[in-house]
């Protein structure tokens, strides 16, 4: 996101160097209002900083890898999910303090985890929980990570990352400057 005028950055390659990008606010015919053009970074080094950053919070042990998580803005689907979830935590006081049996209790369970798996598909476009089955040691996320593909990448992207800001940059030396990034975490 644009830290000027918070707009969408949009990708695009370096004039004669394929292999190079960038992300910019691109102002084109019919976005001036929207798109300042002021901000441009270094896609490598930034695709890599922010993937390091979201490994680094992989790694962490509290990171919920089993519960989907329904993102920000969507407020029926939040609504929806924080009633399935409150269903599934009274069943388990129902089923830990005896008022149910175990049987009622796994099969309402699983019908609760498949109630927040279609919503969960419905919101992200994927399954699963892009997180389910993540391990919790560095070297292991690093390495799960890099056996994804594109796609899963960015749904796990999409779970644990609101916003990706790109404040201007404060001299013009042709570096990368990470401390121009701002990320706005879901989790």
């Amino acid at each position: 996101m644009c830290g000027k005028c918070e707009s969408r950055l949009n990708s695009r390659t370096v004039a004669g160097e394929p292999r190079r990008w960038r992300y910019a606010c691109i102002r084109l015919p019919g976005r001036q209002a929207t798109h300042c053009g002021g901000i441009s970074i270094s896609g490598e080094p930034l695709d890599e900083l922010v993937t390091d950053l979201v490994l680094d919070l992989l790694s962490e042990p509290g990171i919920s890898r089993e519960a989907p998580r329904v993102p920000d803005g969507k407020p029926e689907a939040m609504r929806k999910a924080a009633v399935i979830q409150s269903r599934l935590q009274e069943l388990l006081v129902n089923y830990t303090s005896g008022r149910i049996a175990r049987a009622d209790y796994l099969i309402a369970q699983e019908r609760g985890k498949k109630a927040l798996a279609e919503l969960h598909l419905e919101t992200f476009g994927t399954p699963v929980n892009p997180l389910a089955g993540f391990p919790t040691t560095e070297a292991d996320v690093r390495q799960v990570w890099e056996g994804l593909n594109l796609d899963r990448q960015r749904a796990v992207l999409r779970v644990l990352i609101k916003t990706v800001l790109v404040r201007p940059a404060v001299s013009h030396a042709p570096r990368f400057d990470p401390n121009r990034v701002e990320i706005g975490w879901r989790a």
